[in-house]
């Protein structure tokens, strides 16, 4: 743990007392988790703020869903390109 420990993390971190919970690396309160990435979904948008109010205007008028983004999916070959220049 202390290899990925940052000083200002004992900000965050109070002492709860007992000797074991002491905002050190051995705290027993922090933890690292590895996660496998094989695809994943986002949403992403190129409308201004006036662009969104229009949207939602025309969505409420027309009763169709308001186009105030699109959704994204990477994987395979695009998460593996990722990983390899990162």
């Amino acid at each position: 743990m202390s290899k990925y420990r940052m000083l200002t993390l004992k900000t965050w971190m109070g002492n709860l007392g007992g000797g074991i919970h002491d905002k050190s690396e051995n705290g027993l309160r922090i933890g690292v988790a590895r996660v496998l990435i094989t695809s994943a979904t986002y949403s992403i948008s190129d409308k201004t703020f006036l662009g969104f109010a229009a949207e939602v205007a025309k969505g409420t008028v027309t009763g169709q869903p308001a186009g105030v983004n699109k959704l994204r999916e990477t994987g395979g070959d695009e998460v593996q390109s990722w990983r390899t220049s990162h």
